[in-house]
């Protein structure tokens, strides 16, 4: 539920291009980070998305603002969490 519910929002989030849906989106991670060890999975293949955006030509103001504000606010998040800690800004597999 949780790995679906954030790739979900984030969608919306870069969808509608709102900042509310992609606090949303990184609240979802975090819920993500805390329940299962899985969650690096999402903090990569959410960039690749975005760089798969990126080659195809359809990189939008939306997708800049969703993308910053997802990936701030969940590593934020992600660092709350005692077994994360700083490992999600100097692992190399939380740095997609």
């Amino acid at each position: 539920f949780a790995l679906v519910n954030t790739f979900y929002l984030f969608l919306k989030a870069v969808n509608t291009g709102s900042m509310f849906w992609s606090m949303v989106s990184s609240l979802a991670y975090f819920y993500m980070v805390a329940s299962w060890g899985g969650y690096s999975f999402i903090i990569n293949i959410i960039p690749i998305f975005v760089v798969f955006l990126f080659i195809i030509g359809k990189v939008t103001t939306k997708l800049y603002v969703s993308y910053s504000i997802f990936y701030v606010a969940g590593t934020f998040f992600a660092m709350q969490i005692p077994f994360v800690g700083f490992q999600a800004i100097t692992s190399s597999e939380h740095l997609a």
